[in-house]
């Protein structure tokens, strides 16, 4: 998908979500692509237009948790440390190390009730092992091109 197109279907998404009326409950959001260079065009677009949103680009850095981390204690520091601001989590999975199927489904289980609290998105690589889990808790909302899908949870039904 070209860089223009994509850019301006995130803006159109983010901004028809803020008109939203009623204000969506559930406030957490999850983009998935499966080549890299979406991958980092959605956090480059995202990081822009919700700034100053924190972003957790990479484990140990930038005020993010270091790897290994445990489930719960990432989940903690995500979803209920006050962070004004929201967090922005690139990559999720590069803190799962180690981490069982049933503690990923946690985290996005997580990701999914999220409201009241923190703004959480998230920015993911769309594998088949990581849709099984997300599939579960979140549902897919809009897609942009053949291959960028924006999540949403389930419980906003």
């Amino acid at each position: 998908m070209d860089v223009t197109e994509l850019e301006g279907a995130v803006r159109q998404f983010l901004s028809d979500r803020a008109r939203q009326s009623p204000p969506p409950r559930y406030t957490s959001v999850a983009f998935s692509a499966a080549k890299q260079a979406e991958l980092d065009t959605l956090k480059a677009k995202l990081s822009q237009f919700l700034r100053p949103i924190t972003v957790w680009e990479k484990p140990g850095q930038g005020g993010a948790p270091a790897v290994p981390i445990s489930r719960n204690e990432f989940c903690t520091r995500l979803f209920s440390e006050p962070n004004p601001n929201g967090i922005l989590v690139y990559l999720p999975e590069e803190w799962m190390v180690g981490w069982s199927n049933a503690d990923r489904r946690v985290f996005w289980a997580s990701l999914a009730e999220t409201f009241g609290r923190n703004r959480v998105v998230v920015v993911f690589t769309g594998t088949p092992a990581t849709l099984a889990n997300v599939d579960n808790y979140l549902q897919r909302t809009k897609t942009f091109g053949p291959a960028v899908h924006v999540y949403t949870s389930k419980y906003e039904r």
